[in-house]
């Protein structure tokens, strides 16, 4: 799904200037499009949490926290760890990709072989708690029990690099590198290569209306333009938020307000 860029702006220049409030160029339009995408974007994951305590309706077109899950499903990525995310660090850190909005789950790829030996393995993904680098010191300054484990391995987060953590069989919590002997991780490896999985939620892309110049005009190119990867419906929610920053950026409060308003009684809708 996705948002027309060139809809969206005749839109918002025909309303902006229904009563002369002035003109909106290209450029400004692009740099509103983006903060007004990525604000709607955001929002999504506020509602997702507050709708999650909530009782759902039995209807799922009706569900609020299933309708959310239908906007973000565009931007839904799980990866395994190729060299390319790899980070040039022998203590084992894994890169996030750049274009990762929000880290949602880590996994280690267990494999068991079956019965019939190589032929016949099975592929297990075992979540991974993320814990802190305080709470991970803990973890291994603490009772045995509580070391992770291949069924129960922890992460943590360092910018854009996490290290996933197991016990070897010495009893110590380390971290998975480039070269270490299987056996050392409870007969399960951790490979920086093929055996970690991330699900994540990817950002949208920069929404941009191209232009062509002619005979002095900026005309409409869609050889150059990025349309608005939201969901269809956030084309009204879109339009607010343009004209309601763009009130901000050509210095009128009437626009700006007007829009504020509207937006205002969008969300008391949505909340009764």
């Amino acid at each position: 799904m996705a948002i027309n860029v060139n809809t969206v702006y005749q839109r918002v220049l025909r309303i902006a200037n229904k009563e002369q409030r002035g003109y909106i160029t290209p450029n400004e339009f692009n740099q509103i499009a983006l903060v007004a995408q990525m604000d709607i974007f955001e929002q999504y994951f506020h509602d997702l949490s507050k709708y999650s305590r909530m009782s759902s309706a039995q209807e799922n077109y009706a569900d609020p926290t299933y309708m959310i899950y239908e906007k973000l499903q565009p931007f839904e990525v799980s990866i395994d760890y190729q060299p390319t995310y790899q980070a040039s660090n022998s203590f084992g850190a894994f890169l996030i990709p750049t274009d990762c909005y929000r880290l949602s789950n880590v996994y280690i790829r267990k494999t068991e072989t079956g019965p019939t030996g190589a032929f016949n393995q099975l592929h297990k993904l075992i979540p991974c708690d993320r814990v802190s680098s305080r709470e991970l010191n803990l973890i291994r300054n603490g009772h045995p029990l509580l070391q992770p484990h291949v069924n129960r391995p922890v992460y943590t987060r360092h910018g854009n690099e996490i290290y996933v953590y197991v016990q070897n069989e010495e009893g110590t919590t380390a971290a998975p590198n480039a070269s270490y002997d299987a056996s050392q991780f409870d007969n399960r490896t951790v490979s920086r290569t093929t055996d970690v999985n991330i699900d994540f939620y990817r950002k949208p892309a920069t929404p941009i209306w191209g232009s062509l110049i002619t005979n002095g005009v900026a005309l409409y190119n869609v050889s150059n333009s990025t349309s608005f990867e939201l969901h269809d419906s956030e084309f009204v929610n879109l339009i607010n938020r343009i004209l309601t920053l763009a009130g901000i950026m050509i210095k009128d409060p009437s626009l700006h307000n007007v829009m504020a308003q509207e937006e205002i009684k969008n969300i008391q809708q949505e909340k009764a």
